[in-house]
C-alpha cells in the first residue's frame, strides 16, 4: 500500500459549529430506518426521508446477481439481524418533520404496502427509502416538496413493470401523494432498462429534473418532468445515454451532472437549454487522474463556484476521495486532493494544500456538500469503524470511528468539526444536510442503531481562528492484522458493497 501523506494545511477562520445537539437518535426509535437518506427544510420545518435496513438490502440485491457468493446472511455484521428472506423484512420506508420551535418529531408519511408477488398472501413495501428531497416553487409562487423514492425493484424484479419507482409531492407537508405518470423504459450505456428508483432532484428555469437509475447502486440518466404539479405529468429522457449520472445541480442558470466511468473516471457535464438541447462537458477523465477516482458523489454551488466531491471505487482498498470546484467559464481547480498532471503538463496542486480524503485515508466518500451561513460544510462516509474487531484496530483507530466533518469559510481554508462523529462511532456517514433559519441540520447512517439527526445553530464564519485539519496516519501504519485483512478482502460490515460497487455509490 502506498503512503499517503499528511500535508500542512493553511490555517481555518471560523469558529466552526460549537456543538451540534442530536435531536433524533437511533432511527426515530426504530433502528431498521438505517440511513437519513434525504432531507429538506420546507414551510418552517425539516423533513427527514429513511431508507430501510440498509445493509440487509445492499446485500440482497448483491445475492440477487451473485446467489452462490453467500453475500445475504441473518447476521451481515455484529448488531444487524436480517430475516431469513429479504422479502420478509419490514423496508417500508418514512417521512419525518421535525417542527424546531415546539422540539417534536412527527412521522408524516409511511410507505404503503403492495401484494408479494412471489409469496401470496403477503405483502411488500412499495417505497423501499426516500433517496432524494427537492423544495420546487411553482406558479403563482406555490411551494412544493418532491421526494423521489427507491423501490424493492431490483431484487424483485416482478414488480418492476406494474409497480416503477415513484416520485411523491406534498404542498402542506401533511399529504404526500404520487406523481400520476410512469417513468419510460431509460436509455443507459449498457442498453435499455425499466429504473428501480429516483436518487437527485433538481430544479431549472421551473422545470423539474430527476435521475432514474436502473439500480441501487444510483446511476442513471436525467429526465426531465413534464407538468409535475399538474394533471397529467410526464417524464423524457434528457441525458445521452453514454452519461452514467449521479449527481444533479443547478448552477449559474444551467443543470450540471456528475458523472461516473470505471474506465476512465468521473466527469462533470452541463446542459445547455430547457429542455436541454445539448450536453457540454466540463471535466472528463477523472480530472486527470482517470479510473482511480470514479465517480462525481456530491456537489453543491458556493461562492460563485460549483464544488465537486467525487471518489474511487474498485481502484484500491482504500478508494480514494477529491473535491474540485467549477467556475462558470468551465475552468476548474483541485481544492482536496492529490496534485496531477494536466495534459498540458502542468501540474495541478490543491489549493487547501490537503491530500486525498483531508489526509484520512478512511474516508471513501465526500458524501454531502452544504453551504450553511457562509460557510461550506463537507460531510464524509469513513469505514474505519468497520475495522473495530480487526486486532489492534480500535487502540490505534478508535479516534477516527465515525464520519469527518470539515467546513470551509472562503472554499480554501479548512477546519474540522468532527473526526470521530460527534462521538458516536459507529454513525459512519454523513448521508444527508440542510441549511435553514433554525441552523443546520445533519443526517447521519447507522447500521445497527439507526440514524441521527443533529442540529447546529451556530454561525460558522463569525468568529476567531479555529484549528486546521490535521494530518491522519498513512495506510502503511496500519498494524499488520488490519492490513492482511484488507489485503485478503476479508472485511465485511458495509464493505462487501464497496466490492462491488453499491455502497461506494450510494
Amino acid at each position: 500500500m502506498a503512503a499517503v501523506l499528511g500535508a500542512a494545511a493553511p490555517a481555518a477562520r471560523g469558529d466552526g459549529l460549537g456543538t451540534p445537539v442530536a435531536i433524533a437518535r437511533d432511527g426515530f426509535g426504530d433502528a431498521r430506518n438505517s440511513y437519513a437518506w434525504s432531507m429538506a427544510w420546507f414551510k418552517g420545518a425539516l423533513y427527514v426521508g429513511t431508507a430501510r435496513s440498509a445493509l440487509c438490502v445492499e446485500n440482497a440485491t448483491i445475492d440477487f446477481y451473485l446467489p452462490n457468493a453467500g453475500f445475504y446472511r441473518q447476521e451481515p455484521s455484529p448488531g444487524v439481524v436480517c430475516p431469513p428472506a429479504i422479502d420478509q423484512a419490514d423496508l417500508r420506508a418514512e417521512i419525518w418533520r421535525y417542527d424546531p420551535d415546539a422540539g417534536r418529531w412527527t412521522r408524516v408519511y409511511r410507505s404503503p404496502q403492495v401484494p408479494n408477488p412471489r409469496v401470496p398472501g403477503e405483502r411488500v413495501a412499495r417505497d423501499i427509502g426516500y433517496r432524494g428531497m427537492l423544495v420546487r416553487t411553482e406558479r403563482g409562487g406555490r411551494q412544493a416538496l418532491y421526494v423521489a423514492a427507491t423501490s424493492p425493484d431490483e431484487f424483485l424484479p416482478e414488480l418492476r413493470k406494474p409497480r416503477p419507482p415513484r416520485i411523491l409531492r406534498t404542498t402542506d407537508g401533511r399529504s404526500f401523494r404520487p406523481l400520476r405518470a410512469r417513468p419510460p423504459v431509460i436509455h443507459t450505456h449498457l442498453g435499455p432498462y425499466r429504473p428501480v428508483g429516483f436518487r437527485a432532484l433538481a430544479a431549472v428555469h421551473g422545470s423539474l429534473y430527476v435521475t432514474a437509475s436502473a439500480g441501487l447502486t444510483g446511476e442513471g440518466v436525467v429526465l426531465r418532468v413534464r407538468h409535475p404539479d399538474g394533471r397529467s405529468p410526464s417524464f423524457e429522457q434528457v441525458s445521452p445515454p453514454k452519461l452514467s449520472v449521479f449527481e444533479l445541480a443547478t448552477f449559474g442558470g444551467r443543470l450540471y451532472a456528475g458523472t461516473g466511468d470505471r474506465e476512465s473516471g468521473y466527469g462533470v457535464w452541463r446542459a445547455d437549454g430547457d429542455p436541454p438541447r445539448r450536453w457540454e462537458p466540463v471535466v472528463v477523465d477523472g480530472a486527470g487522474r482517470g479510473a482511480t477516482i470514479t465517480s462525481v458523489v456530491s456537489m453543491a454551488p458556493y461562492r460563485g463556484r460549483l464544488y465537486v466531491g467525487a471518489s474511487g471505487w474498485l481502484s484500491s482498498a482504500f478508494p480514494a476521495s477529491e473535491l474540485i470546484r467549477v467556475a462558470r467559464d468551465g475552468s476548474w481547480e483541485v481544492v482536496v486532493g492529490d496534485p496531477r498532471r494536466g495534459a498540458d503538463g502542468l501540474v495541478r496542486s490543491p489549493l487547501s494544500g490537503l491530500p486525498d480524503g483531508f489526509g484520512n485515508v478512511f474516508n471513501q466518500h465526500f458524501w454531502r456538500l452544504q453551504a450553511f451561513r457562509g460557510a461550506l460544510l463537507l460531510g464524509t462516509n469513513d469505514w474505519s469503524g468497520s475495522l473495530r474487531d480487526v486486532p489492534g484496530a480500535a487502540d490505534l483507530l478508535g479516534s477516527e470511528f465515525g464520519f469527518d466533518l470539515y467546513g470551509t469559510c472562503d472554499g480554501s481554508h479548512w477546519w474540522t468539526a468532527t473526526r470521530d462523529g460527534f462521538g458516536r462511532a459507529d454513525d459512519f456517514g454523513v448521508r444527508t444536510m440542510a441549511a435553514s433559519r433554525a441552523g443546520l441540520f445533519i443526517g447521519t447512517t447507522n447500521l445497527v442503531r439507526g440514524t441521527s439527526v443533529y442540529q447546529a445553530p451556530a454561525r460558522p464564519c463569525a468568529g476567531a481562528a479555529t484549528r486546521s485539519v490535521p494530518p491522519t496516519r498513512p495506510a502503511d501504519a496500519l498494524p499488520a492484522p488490519v492490513r492482511r485483512a484488507l489485503e485478503g478482502g476479508r472485511l465485511r460490515a458495509n464493505l462487501p458493497a464497496v466490492r462491488v460497487g453499491g455502497e461506494a455509490r450510494r
